[in-house]
């Protein structure tokens, strides 16, 4: 199973008319980053768009969870985090340096060292 290491949330200011509210960005443990992701408001409900590939005519999603208990998991970490910004003044993402999160443990799963930028090993099973 996948595990969030890190949630970037931002709230728009005005809910725009198809509904979002906000956007996001979800780091996993291991070096996936997935951007784009759309928090949405309609009709009582809640949920999360995912970025979708605008050249496939079946409308599938560049990226998105296989599984309701994944997509279950990403909704209520990043609608949690929404919440908590729209209702606290301050900062409530999970980590000030995102990127710099999401750069240390990509080095760390592939065994990158920061002097040459090369890998330790020839492959890594991730």
């Amino acid at each position: 199973m996948l595990t969030i290491s890190n949630v970037r949330v931002h709230p728009l200011k005005f809910k725009l008319k198809n509904g979002v509210v906000g956007l996001a960005q979800v780091l996993f443990k291991g070096g996936l980053l997935i951007t784009g992701l759309e928090l949405v408001e309609r009709n009582n409900k809640r949920f999360i768009q995912y970025p979708k590939n605008p050249n496939n005519n079946r409308g599938l999603c560049y990226c998105q969870p296989l599984n309701s208990i994944l997509s279950g998991i990403i909704e209520k970490k990043v609608f949690e985090i929404y919440d908590k910004l729209k209702t606290q003044s301050g900062n409530v993402n999970l980590d000030e340096n995102f990127m710099e999160t999401a750069m240390t443990e990509l080095c760390d799963t592939f065994h990158i060292t920061e002097a040459n930028g090369e890998t330790n090993e020839e492959t890594k099973d991730i």
